[in-house]
């Protein structure tokens, strides 16, 4: 009886291992892919704070009083610097993180951390700051409140501009409340089936 040869080294046997690197591969993708529903709203929030920033360096070179269309006085207006540099550090800040899920693939609870960072940013603006802080934050009190007069309006009155305005800077980043909706359900579904990588197609999305 003559002995069976040995299997050469690429012998088909061997080659799952390659398919289980292109599997890896486009887990990676996938879980690239989840991470960017997620750190999309920040990037739109940045796009548009740089947009505002744009309008108000506009008006102040013209010198318009955009104060008095608005119904806000001096105190409450943003300066142009600031909305730059917090677009610059929103933008900076996912962008690390982006790289990070490149280098490392994006957990469950990297996006969770982002998630509750909206949240945490969003409370701060709503009314979250401490008394000292706010007195440089005057520009909350009409912010905060043209939010809550487009979710309950008053039908008593006029609406004023700074509402009109603001809601329709709602429905320009619309699909802001989509993503983060959907990247919530990404966590949940996640943490639910225990499933350390967020891709969505490890949690059926």
């Amino acid at each position: 009886n003559t002995p069976e040869a040995d299997p050469l080294p690429w012998h088909d046997n061997d080659w799952p291992m390659n398919g289980s690197w292109a599997a890896d591969d486009a887990l990676k993708e996938k879980s690239v892919q989840a991470l960017w529903y997620v750190v999309r709203p920040g990037y739109m929030v940045a796009l548009f704070l740089l947009g505002w920033a744009a309008n108000v360096a506009l008006f102040q070179r013209h010198c318009i009083d955009y104060g008095a269309v608005l119904g806000i006085t001096k105190d409450e207006m943003v300066s142009v610097r600031f909305l730059v540099v917090l677009a610059a550090f929103l933008a900076l800040l996912l962008s690390l993180l982006r790289t990070m899920a490149f280098l490392h693939g994006p957990s469950a609870e990297l996006l969770a951390v982002v998630l509750a960072g909206y949240l945490l940013a969003t409370l701060v603006v709503l009314g979250g700051l401490p008394r000292p802080a706010m007195k440089h934050c005057r520009w909350r009190e009409p912010f905060t409140l043209a939010l809550w007069r487009c979710v309950w309006p008053d039908g008593s009155k006029e609406i004023p501009f700074a509402e009109v305005l603001v809601a329709d800077g709602l429905t320009s980043v619309a699909k802001l409340f989509f993503d983060l909706t959907f990247g919530t359900c990404i966590v949940s579904s996640c943490r639910y089936r225990g499933v350390e990588t967020a891709a969505l197609g490890e949690v059926g999305l």
